[in-house]
């Protein structure tokens, strides 16, 4: 059934904001109807920073009252980055005061590296790669995730191995 919005063609363009020829195109506005579902799908799909960017752009053709709402769930979203962050810095530095070098994945790392700006690429969780060390030792397995000195809630870690020579996973502490 077709989308009467155009609503995936619209996120699926947000999502290109950036990329070689992505603002190739019609500029499109955004009907007072079709609003709420778009900007749900917007913040459900992690991009606000990529719509406020297409909003600057140009392409992205909004009246008044959609660009403060949509500054409003961005804010929102880089309330919540920021927070990751700041606990990416905190654990960072107990880690590396362990022994333990940890290798930041998906979110700040891409945030940081791939996009012009990194506001533009929202996340909410931190996921960090670490090698074992001996069992028992600073950055075992043990000591990096049981510890709550050390991460935080909610922090994820991947061991690029463990003592036989696995491939580990990736747990989620509970709480």
């Amino acid at each position: 059934m077709p989308d009467p919005d155009g609503l995936p063609e619209l996120i699926r363009r947000i999502a290109a904001t950036s990329l070689p020829d992505s603002s190739e195109g019609a500029p499109v506005g955004v009907p007072p109807a079709a609003w709420p579902r778009i900007l749900g799908r917007v913040v459900q799909e992690r991009l606000s920073g990529l719509a406020v960017a297409a909003a600057q752009d140009g392409w992205l053709q909004l009246n008044d009252d959609q660009f403060a709402e949509l500054l409003g769930q961005h804010r929102d979203a880089m309330t919540w980055t920021l927070r990751v962050e700041r606990i990416l810095l905190v654990v960072s530095r107990r880690l590396e005061a362990r022994g333990v070098r940890p290798i930041v994945l998906k979110g700040p790392a891409l945030a940081h590296t791939l996009y012009p700006d990194p506001s533009w690429r929202a996340f909410r969780d931190l996921d960090l790669l670490v090698r074992p060390r001996l069992a028992g030792g600073a950055g075992s397995r043990g000591d990096v995730e049981d510890r709550g000195d050390v991460l935080p809630r909610g922090v994820r870690v991947a061991n690029l191995g463990t003592e036989h020579g696995g491939t580990g996973h990736c747990p989620r502490r509970a709480g």
